[in-house]
């Protein structure tokens, strides 16, 4: 049996092409209150992406489980569809 150690880079290629233009695209502007102009599913994408990064950058199996949970927990895909 053979061992396969998969890189962080290529597994976050596979995760941005599976992901953010599936879930992410860019839909309509809007301007929030401070004027500033914003894409709603573009800030669901960052906040998937923050989540994601947690797991990758967990130090420890119990802070892995508690951010998979956290990621699990957001539902950002439904709020992006």
């Amino acid at each position: 049996s053979s061992t396969h150690l998969l890189c962080r880079w290529h597994v976050n290629k596979n995760i941005v092409k599976n992901t953010r233009d599936k879930y992410f695209e860019l839909g309509e502007e809007y301007v929030d209150r401070n004027n500033v102009r914003k894409n709603r599913r573009h800030e669901l994408w960052i906040k998937f992406w923050d989540l994601w990064e947690a797991i990758l950058n967990s130090k420890s199996q119990e802070e892995y489980e508690e951010n998979v949970q956290n990621l699990r927990a957001c539902k950002v895909r439904e709020e992006a569809i």
